[in-house]
């Protein structure tokens, strides 16, 4: 029967890896460009937009196939009540958006999202940020637009002055930094969006998120060559890193994209890229940081995992161990769902050669909301939400 694919978002804590495959990389380095103002001595702004604007570019799904699933076939079906556990209601913060001053939401969907430091909260929705304490919930700094990160970068490129989208924010445990990454591209073309493409990232210097940051560019318009001899529409090609996340481990960052033939308005899909960013040498404003990446044209998507400390606060994982990340999700909506569970491991001291390796989890039965695509209705507004 055939299958449905979209990507699933797990927190894994702990997997069996099969044999690895070794898997040609694709090496390159990122820009340093120097260090941005200090963000506690930056004015409150917003990027202004005239009009709503819809990111990232989405990948169609096809519906679900067969009927809904049925209670008896679900192998993680609960089968009994148990008794409730009591809940404590920790610090609730009003984020960015409806009903927070000096803040208009610009973009469709908004990729909002927050990460917790050791004394501080930071938010990021499109295409601006806000720092937060992390006791009180208190607004300690923003919004400030995400190209105030580069105002003073060199040299000048998109993540300075173009179309930027799709901020994550997380905080490096290890490192004790804030990292900001945002996807930024020149204006124009047939899907809204040209050459070059770039992932920018700032990297705090110390673990207050008010502080200066390193800035780093890559390069990402053919992949960091993993798509160099890929076909596209017109010469010469480029490829939008769309659907940017982040994940963060002790050795690397690490961050997956979906990528897209940009030189057309179709926009074929061109497969799922993973990528390691050196961050050993961006936490300390190094020049040159090494990114290894591998292109899977088979993977719908890839989320990467990111270390959580409050799950194992002084074992981090071993030297060594590779990156988890989740792919392609399937079901029969009848009797059979499974996921990707794709490692990637890279080693900077040699440089040599990057390994993936894939198995296939079965999960409990599901079914994708609505259909799948973007069709979920809001509580008010007439905007639908998608369900990726």
């Amino acid at each position: 029967m055939s299958n449905t694919s979209k990507s699933l978002i797990l927190m894994i804590s702990c997997l069996l890896l099969p044999a690895a495959a070794v898997a040609q990389q694709g090496l390159g380095f990122g820009q340093f460009h120097g260090t941005s103002p200090a963000i506690k001595d930056l004015k409150p702004s917003q990027p202004q937009e005239t009009s709503q604007q819809i990111k990232p570019w989405f990948r169609p799904y096809g519906a679900p196939v067969g009927p809904a699933p049925a209670a008896p076939n679900d192998r993680v079906l609960q089968p009994s009540v148990t008794t409730p556990l009591s809940v404590t209601v920790g610090k609730n913060i009003l984020g960015l958006g409806s009903g927070f001053s000096g803040f208009t939401a610009s973009y469709a969907p908004p990729d909002t999202n927050a990460a917790v430091g050791t004394t501080q909260v930071v938010e990021a929705v499109n295409l601006s940020f806000a720092v937060f304490n992390k006791t009180s919930g208190a607004l300690v700094k923003g919004p400030v637009g995400l190209s105030k990160l580069f105002s003073n970068s060199t040299p000048v490129n998109n993540c300075q002055n173009g179309a930027l989208s799709d901020p994550t924010v997380l905080f490096d445990k290890n490192y004790q930094r804030w990292v900001i990454t945002f996807l930024a591209a020149t204006s124009g073309g047939p899907i809204g969006f040209k050459a070059p493409f770039y992932q920018c990232m700032a990297v705090s210097q110390t673990a207050d998120a008010t502080g200066s940051y390193w800035l780093y560019s890559f390069d990402m318009t053919l992949g960091q060559g993993q798509l160099a001899n890929t076909h596209c529409a017109v010469s010469p090609c480029a490829f939008l890193n769309d659907y940017p996340k982040l994940g963060i481990r002790p050795d690397a960052y690490y961050m997956t994209f979906n990528e897209y033939d940009a030189t057309t308005a179709s926009s074929p899909f061109e497969g799922a890229l993973v990528c390691a960013m050196q961050s050993s040498v961006m936490v300390v404003g190094g020049a040159n940081p090494a990114v290894v990446c591998k292109l899977l044209p088979t993977e719908d998507s890839l989320l990467p995992a990111d270390w959580d400390t409050a799950l194992s606060p002084t074992t981090p994982p071993p030297p060594g161990a590779p990156e988890a990340l989740v792919g392609t999700l399937q079901t029969d909506n009848i009797s059979n769902s499974s996921f990707n569970l794709v490692t990637f491991s890279v080693d900077f001291g040699t440089l040599s050669s990057a390994t993936t390796s894939t198995t296939m989890p079965n999960v409990g039965l599901f079914a994708e909301a609505c259909g799948g695509g973007t069709c979920i209705a809001p509580p008010t507004g007439s905007i639908r939400l998608a369900t990726v």
